[in-house]
């Protein structure tokens, strides 16, 4: 999507507070012992208390309001009759719509007590996404934002997969361009003021490699390693990114 007016911008701000707020919620709910389908029931009725809605749901037939992906799954799990353990690292990826707009974001919980791996991780993956942020501004290289990602990454010893990436955002879940997490120098995409982009790092404690589940829908790290995932939804501005799903209240 570009953002073409003020309208724009504010639709946008709107329903990433929403997507972070219900994200804040769902994470300070969650708890061993609880089933990844109790937390997305949860997620469907703080978006609808707030006129907002599960938009994987409307588009692709997701099973699920949200995506709930743990340890080794990366990204699209399913949430269903899986159970909450202690030490388990846990992704929230969340894409809502109200009012023709929308916004995506991922947030990693870690139950106690947690594993040193899975924080590292988390912890690296949350950085990365934070440090393409800082730098994103209007004519930078789409595949240089992807090597500010895989530097953080790999500094802390951790792969990026390849083959998931960022995306355009705003007006559907995925729209063009895609954001890479590497250097990917086939993609000569370039941010532009008012683009709307998904940045996600989605990393690996193993080899980076991933295959898909038997529901269709989970991706999964192929060596069974740890997988973080960590994702802001941003309006390129004139100097810098502006990130639509903060927390501002």
């Amino acid at each position: 999507m570009q953002v073409k007016n003020a309208y724009d911008r504010l639709g946008l701000l709107a329903i990433g507070e929403i997507v972070a707020s219900v994200l804040n919620d769902l994470a300070a709910f969650a708890q061993p012992g609880m089933t990844t389908a109790e937390l997305d029931e949860l997620a469907g009725s703080l978006l609808h208390a707030q006129g907002a809605e599960a938009t994987p749901r409307k588009e692709y037939g997701f099973p699920g309001r949200l995506c709930i992906s743990v340890n080794d799954e990366v990204v699209h799990g399913v949430p269903g009759d899986r159970v909450l353990r202690e030490g388990d690292l846990v992704k929230l990826d969340l894409t809502a719509d109200k009012r023709g707009y929308v916004a995506d974001a991922t947030r990693m919980l870690l139950l106690d007590p947690p594993d040193e791996t899975a924080r590292r991780l988390a912890d690296t993956a949350r950085r990365a996404c934070e440090a393409a942020i800082a730098r994103a501004v209007p004519g930078m290289l789409l595949t240089d934002l992807g090597r500010i990602i895989q530097d953080v990454a790999g500094r802390d010893g951790f792969r990026v997969v390849k083959e998931l990436c960022g995306h355009g955002v705003g007006r559907r879940t995925h729209e063009a361009p895609e954001v890479p997490n590497y250097a990917d120098h086939s993609n000569l995409g370039v941010l532009r003021e008012g683009m709307v982009i998904a940045i996600e790092p989605i990393l690996s404690a193993g080899n980076g490699l991933v295959h898909r589940l038997d529901d269709g829908w989970t991706f999964a790290t192929a060596d069974g390693a740890l997988a973080g995932h960590y994702e802001e939804m941003v309006i390129i501005g004139a100097d810098g990114a502006e990130i639509s799903t903060a927390r501002r209240l």
